[in-house]
């Protein structure tokens, strides 16, 4: 069985992974989800809405993680 990493890098305004082979550190696959600011926020300040955007890095995660999965075509 083959050992995984996920790296995992959230910001302001976007979260970014990438899954790397643990025996030979090939990359074999990364997925970004960028997030808009919120609206109206105090002035001199910025937020996201990161909740939405890990949602979405979450589902593309997955979509990843089932390519990359033994017996399937790359």
């Amino acid at each position: 069985m083959r050992t995984l990493l996920i790296g995992i890098d959230s910001g302001t305004q976007s979260t970014k992974a990438v899954v790397v082979d643990a025996k030979n550190g090939r990359v074999l696959g990364m997925a970004s989800v960028g997030y808009d600011l919120i609206p109206g926020y105090r002035l001199g300040r910025k937020s996201n809405t990161r909740t939405r955007g890990a949602m979405r890095l979450r589902r593309r995660l997955r979509q990843l993680l089932r390519q990359l999965r033994p017996g399937r075509p790359k």
